[in-house]
């Protein structure tokens, strides 16, 4: 996949599990986000690909469990 968008794979600390990290290729410091599967971090890399989100689309987005536990 090529883009300002791309995934990386790492292999977590400790378990060393397949991480799947979508990255910024402008600001490669800090994962834009992480999925255990290819699949998902390369669908996510490709619907960012496709421009920003106005704010309905962002409220659609939303996760819908509470980080608040």
């Amino acid at each position: 996949m090529s883009g300002r968008f791309i995934v990386e794979e790492r292999a977590t600390a400790g378990r060393g599990e397949a991480l799947f990290l979508v990255l910024d290729t402008q600001d490669r410091s800090r994962p834009v986000a992480q999925f255990a599967r290819r699949a998902d971090a390369e669908a996510h890399a490709a619907r960012l690909e496709t421009g920003p989100f106005d704010w309905d689309e962002q409220d659609v987005w939303k996760d819908p469990w509470p980080d608040d536990r």
